[in-house]
């Protein structure tokens, strides 16, 4: 593996504990009380769009003057990638009012489960002994470790569980989108004129060749995911967390303009470390392919340990 592909899985590592620390910090009922997931989740989605918009004005110039996308190409790729990501982001957020954050990464940690079945139904990977072996012992670990919860919640088992479903085919998705295409193309065949009735055989060119399109970066697909991302988040919000007694036009968290400047820059913070995990899992997705099934079993059990670190840390403060 390249050096460079090592370094974005050790920023994903990273990145992804912190956000799962901070969304913990802000959603949870023993924190912030921070009840409103759409909402959280929708401010990064209009953040990652409008960073991911000077990044490409700024260092990917040429990427804007691709040709946009078309209709067919929006409803069969971007959309579904698009819904996919807010169901996934939006359970996972609201399961941590729920359930702790331990229990949130072991239950989420059947995530390759699902990419993997996802995989097979897309014909990305093909189904081995091996590999059935890994995903029943998963799921038997997995099935051990909830038994022995002490705050068994179903509600959050639920949600977690749906946005694991999701998940594992938002990244099948994902894949799809950022993996290379190659096309035949025949260049035209060329005579020059020779001497007499003969051609010189040098002069006559046609050749055949395999033309590789370039994926999307990063980058540009987080670009084109974002806005749609943004725009159900927001209407979901609106729709559901905004009014009533209990809603965040109420909340103290948006009060006056002094709170509701000090709310939009903790969810920014989130927003900041949401942008580099994800960049990072995209590029991860785009050059390993298949690989990103070993990296997300690995992966999910360094957030449980910054969680057990984070309890540690509350229980000496307290």
């Amino acid at each position: 593996m390249k050096p460079r592909s090592i370094a974005f899985i050790a920023l994903w590592y990273i990145s992804s504990s912190l956000l799962s620390m901070s969304n913990k910090q802000m959603l949870g009922k023993e924190h912030s009380k921070f009840n409103y997931p759409l909402l959280l989740s929708g401010v990064h989605s209009i953040s990652n769009s409008v960073v991911t918009s000077i990044m490409l004005h700024l260092f990917y110039k040429d990427s804007q003057k691709r040709k946009t996308e078309g209709m067919m190409a929006y409803l069969r790729e971007t959309g579904p990638t698009a819904l996919c990501g807010v169901l996934d982001i939006g359970l996972s957020n609201a399961s941590l009012h729920y359930i702790s954050l331990s229990f949130y990464t072991i239950v989420k940690s059947v995530v390759p489960v699902w990419v993997l079945c996802f995989s097979v139904v897309f014909g990305l990977e093909k189904m081995k002994m091996n590999l059935f072996l890994v995903i029943a012992l998963m799921c038997a670990g997995v099935a051990f470790t909830v038994m022995g919860e002490i705050h068994f919640s179903w509600f959050g088992f639920t949600l977690i569980q749906m946005a694991s479903l999701t998940s594992g085919l938002r990244w099948s998705l994902t894949q799809l989108m950022l993996q290379h295409k190659t096309q035949k193309s025949k260049t035209v065949t060329l005579h020059k004129p020779f001497s007499g009735s003969e051609r010189d055989p040098l002069s006559s060119t046609s050749t055949e060749h395999d033309v590789e399109k370039t994926p999307d970066n990063p980058v540009r697909t987080l670009n084109r995911l974002s806005p749609i991302m943004a725009g159900l988040f927001t209407v979901a919000t609106l729709l559901w967390e905004s009014g009533g007694e209990d809603g965040w036009r109420q909340s103290p968290y948006f009060a006056d303009f002094f709170s509701t400047v000090r709310t939009l820059v903790l969810l920014n913070v989130g927003s900041l470390m949401a942008l580099i995990m994800t960049l990072s899992q995209f590029y991860v997705v785009s050059t390993t392919g298949v690989l990103t099934l070993s990296v997300a079993v690995s992966s999910d059990w360094t957030p449980m340990s910054s969680s057990h670190f984070h309890a540690l840390n509350s229980s000496c403060t307290s």
